[in-house]
């Protein structure tokens, strides 16, 4: 009887995790392979939450994470590795180390990217020398788009699959099976009141991390928009849903204060009492600067507005870089999206028929589980 052939996946960020989450789970149920899955930090939850069985490792720190990551790959001896692509380099080079490792064993590395920038980052180590120092043997991205963009960059073209985004996949299916009725009873639970109108603030961790590189962060934006839902609060109640990034903490959002019962105005701290896409579909208007799930907010039919106050960088926002939402980068514009998009029904409509000519590929799942298979040999 074969042996059955053997792919080690790891993820740290919870980005990279729900990447390649749903290709680990797709390979575990056809069972032609063995999957052993690694968790650091961030992506154990992510694992969890979907119902992965995964290796919960005490990774070293510093100079001790090298030789920790050439000994695992020398002895789980894997065919092949699946990793995401989603760490800095100055936060953690466990991704890099694995391709590294593997290389060094012949052993074929597909990385999952689940976002559409920062591609240099991704494969670079720490130092200005190490620019694409750190290559895995392909790398599955969302779409031509990103390929173009990363050949322009340098990367080399033979090891670039176009493959969509697993991440969609799920979503879709998550779509066909939930109703925004379902949605809406979920975040009654947690104090909204069932007739609220829900605004939804998808944070990220940006003071900590690209603040500097963009020019505003979570705090400031979150500031202005409470600001401008104030105006929209008489008569009816607003609710802000407060949607924490995994790597937000309480300290982040401390110089923000709750607003004053009688403004209409209500602020609700959203940690991790309710799965993203179920409060994302409760809401009436989905605001972010550039996170991924403003992506899926747009997929899902809700209304989104990407908020980059003062930005200067262009084309952060995939659903904005493709035309398909509008960025505000002044208050007085945030103000006047806010409004337009909770109370003109016209504008909400025509809006919406624009976002929905923002399309995906939903083929991300086969097309990496396919290439997986062509790297142990299986097809």
């Amino acid at each position: 009887m074969a042996v059955q052939k053997r792919i080690l996946a790891f993820a740290r960020e919870p980005g990279g995790a729900e990447t390649i989450a749903p290709v680990v789970a797709k390979l575990r149920n056809r069972g032609q392979v063995e999957v052993e899955l690694l968790a650091k930090d961030y992506s154990a939850a992510r694992f969890a939450a979907v119902g992965l069985d995964y290796v919960d490792t005490e990774w070293a720190d510093g100079e001790g994470l090298g030789p920790q990551v050439e000994a695992i790959i020398a002895e789980r001896s894997p065919d092949v590795l699946l990793t995401s692509a989603s760490s800095r380099p100055q936060d953690d080079m466990t991704e890099k180390l694995l391709w590294k490792f593997a290389a060094d064993r012949d052993v074929p590395s597909l990385a999952v990217l689940d976002q559409w920038q920062n591609y240099i980052m991704r494969f670079s180590g720490p130092s200005a020398g190490e620019r694409l120092s750190y290559m895995p043997s392909c790398v599955a991205v969302m779409d031509e788009a990103v390929r173009r963009d990363m050949v322009s960059e340098g990367f080399p073209t033979d090891r670039i699959l176009v493959s969509g985004h697993p991440r969609f996949e799920v979503l879709h299916d998550y779509a066909a099976r939930t109703d925004r009725d379902a949605a809406r009873d979920k975040v009654t639970a947690l104090g909204i009141e069932p007739d609220a109108r829900i605004v939804t603030f998808v944070s990220e961790p940006a003071r900590r991390f690209f603040a500097a590189e963009e020019g505003f962060d979570e705090t400031s934006t979150l500031a202005a928009l409470l600001d401008c839902c104030r105006g929209w609060a008489d008569g009816d109640a607003i609710d802000i849903a407060l949607k924490y990034h995994p790597r937000n903490t309480l300290d982040d959002f401390a110089e923000i204060d709750d607003p004053a019962s009688e403004s209409g105005l209500r602020l609700h701290h959203i940690v991790d009492e309710i799965e993203p896409w179920d409060l994302l579909l409760a809401s009436d208007l989905v605001v972010g600067m550039i996170s991924i799930l403003l992506v899926d907010s747009v997929l899902l039919g809700i209304p989104t507005l990407s908020v980059q106050l003062n930005g200067y960088n262009v084309d952060r926002c995939i659903p904005s870089k493709y035309g398909a939402i509008a960025v505000a980068r002044e208050v007085e514009e945030l103000r006047a999206r806010v409004g337009q998009l909770l109370d003109q029904g016209e504008f909400r409509r025509s809006y919406l028929q624009r976002q929905r000519a923002f399309a995906v590929s939903r083929d991300g799942i086969a097309l990496v589980e396919s290439k997986i298979y062509e790297f142990a040999g299986l097809c």
